[in-house]
């Protein structure tokens, strides 16, 4: 009957179009032309996982400096990332940088432990001649180290944020009926929120439904 319950609400949380966001804190280094312009600079990427079992990786707010002066390159997204054993993989071919002054082929790959440790490596092959000539590339290596925020994700559709703490799950940016799901069904927890609220909860992994969105939370 568990097993029943939580591929229920695995099948819910699919059926309603559920993209939750994980998080991962940690540094970030960037090299260009043998030049290593960013060291240990901190940084924070996302995993998010569309219905169709890839997900789309996201570091916001990429900056590379030429000549002293800091070029401001807007977010590296990549689509399609793949998922198995601990290994991730993935690649964008024409992803358009700051305004357009930048076109360039993204390929990422790295690793992520169970315990949530991520260590990426992602070249920015920058087209030097786009888009007469797709061969010639000058890349930008940036390396990331990392760790997985855990119980952090986003309800992107309804604008909430669901964020598991110890003990609590806590609602933000959200008004209306929250209810906390154990995964075998059962109702933890349930409260009307206007804006914010934390709902006292034990420690586990729970399905939050925020209006007509689901998410799932770990709460130490």
């Amino acid at each position: 009957m568990k097993k029943f319950y939580a591929l229920l609400l695995m099948v819910f949380a699919v059926a309603m179009g559920v993209s939750a966001q994980t998080y991962y804190n940690g540094k970030l280094d960037v090299e260009m032309l043998s030049e290593k312009i960013a060291d240990g600079m901190d940084a924070r990427v996302s995993l998010s996982e569309p219905a169709d079992g890839t997900y789309v990786f996201k570091l916001p707010d990429f900056r590379i400096t030429i000549n002293e002066e800091e070029l401001p390159c807007g977010d590296i997204v990549v689509e399609g990332v793949t998922r198995k054993d601990g290994k991730l993989s993935g690649s964008v071919n024409d992803l358009s940088l700051a305004g357009g002054v930048i076109h360039a082929k993204v390929d990422l790959v790295g690793t992520e432990t169970a315990e949530g440790a991520m260590d990426l490596a992602i070249t920015v092959g920058w087209y030097t001649d786009y888009p007469e000539d797709l061969e010639a590339t000058m890349p930008i290596n940036v390396t990331f180290k990392g760790q997985r925020n855990a119980g952090v994700n986003v309800v992107e559709a309804s604008g909430a944020a669901v964020r598991g703490a110890e003990g609590a799950i806590a609602v933000e940016g959200f008004a209306g009926r929250v209810n906390i799901y154990t995964v075998d069904g059962r109702l933890a927890a349930s409260a009307q929120v206007d804006g914010e609220a934390t709902l006292t909860v034990a420690a586990g992994l729970y399905v939050v439904r925020a209006g007509e969105k689901a998410v799932k939370v770990v709460v130490k």
